[in-house]
């Protein structure tokens, strides 16, 4: 389109969670090292809420690409989970660690497995981008990213505890579970219900499970009403994430078109900028459609340089942007004027009747 024009490398402005674009500021950062402390403390659930377009889906993918390279330091791999724990002459024979995995195979008819295999991942991701499932879909959502075999048939009991059992596997290996719901405020009830109840498995110490819900303000709406107050007493760590200011929407602009390439002289002038925060209200989608419009109308026009006409048509072409009440001070000093004009005129009959 107009990246060979600009001197760009690739599309600044998409909309599309680009985590090579993620611009470093002060809300997103903050936001970043909660999740990151909140996980490695062991907290059940965490939520992060926001309005449409502030950034949520892409700090999901940023904290999914954080823990999915987090390893074991080779003194964890060395520890043994439950040492302590009798193992009968059955157990040691198939390999179990625990009379619990025995338990699990015996009630639930699940196939007598060896010692689980040793990873090196410290977390295991579930990334739930469509929360509308219902709590079966949950499960074998869940199911399919543990790895866990399941068949089409099974029963929604026998489901939940083989999840339950790959958890607990997964645990001694040193590894535990992150699910990560996007758009959580479309999260069903029962659905909802049952990601509390899955936080239920734990040690001393630690939730084997970890929940992080990031929706938008209707999420707290949700999680309001009565029958969710046990959930909400297990969030312990919240976060909302702010609009940009001025500056921040300046140096999210600036960042971007750095990282794709644009090394000519600025393209948006001080007024640009101001315009652009404006209207977008500083929320990073918006900013990128505005400015992505912009670019167009110059290119159209093969100009290199932005000019404030492009910023106003780009307003007014899309119904998402409030619209100005007048286009420049201009038809301000005509209202101005037509006003005085009638107040002198009134007077003038006043005098000659």
């Amino acid at each position: 389109m107009y990246n060979d024009f600009f001197g760009l490398e690739q599309m600044p402005f998409s909309i599309s969670p680009d985590t090579s674009l993620y611009v470093s500021l002060q809300s997103h950062d903050e936001c970043m090292q909660f999740m990151k402390f909140a996980i490695e403390s062991g907290e059940g659930f965490m939520k992060i809420t926001g309005e449409v377009g502030t950034g949520k889906t892409i700090l999901c993918r940023k904290i999914l690409k954080y823990l999915k390279i987090q390893k074991h330091s080779p003194l964890q791999d060395n520890i043994k989970v439950n040492a302590e724990i009798p193992v009968t002459e059955q157990d040691a024979e198939v390999g179990l660690d625990s009379t619990m995995q025995n338990w699990v195979n015996e009630f639930i008819s699940l196939p007598e497995c060896n010692e689980p295999k040793e990873t090196n991942n410290k977390y295991i991701c579930v990334y739930i981008p469509n929360p509308t499932l219902t709590k079966r879909g949950l499960f074998r959502l869940l199911a399919k990213e543990l790895e866990v075999k399941i068949t089409a048939q099974i029963t929604i009991e026998v489901l939940i505890e083989r999840v339950h059992s790959k958890i607990l596997e997964l645990n001694s290996t040193h590894s535990s579970v992150v699910v990560l719901i996007d758009e959580a405020q479309s999260l069903p009830a029962d659905t909802l219900e049952a990601l509390r109840l899955i936080t239920n498995l734990e040690t001393e110490t630690r939730k084997l499970v970890q929940v992080i819900l990031m929706g938008q303000i209707e999420l707290d709406e949700l999680l309001d009403q009565r029958r969710f107050r046990q959930l909400r007493q297990r969030i312990t760590f919240s976060y909302h994430l702010q609009s940009l200011t001025l500056e921040q929407t300046k140096q999210y602009i600036l960042h971007r078109l750095g990282r794709c390439g644009y090394k000519s002289k600025g393209i948006f002038s001080h007024k640009q900028f101001k315009l652009i925060h404006r209207y977008s209200k500083g929320i990073p989608r918006m900013i990128n459609i505005l400015c992505h419009k912009c670019l167009l109308y110059a290119f159209s026009q093969s100009r290199k340089q932005l000019q404030n006409n492009d910023i106003k048509l780009a307003i007014y072409d899309d119904e998402l942007f409030e619209q100005p009440s007048f286009q420049s001070g201009f038809y301000l000093s005509i209202c101005g004027l037509m006003v005085v004009s009638i107040f002198l005129l009134a007077l003038w009959y006043n005098f000659l009747v």
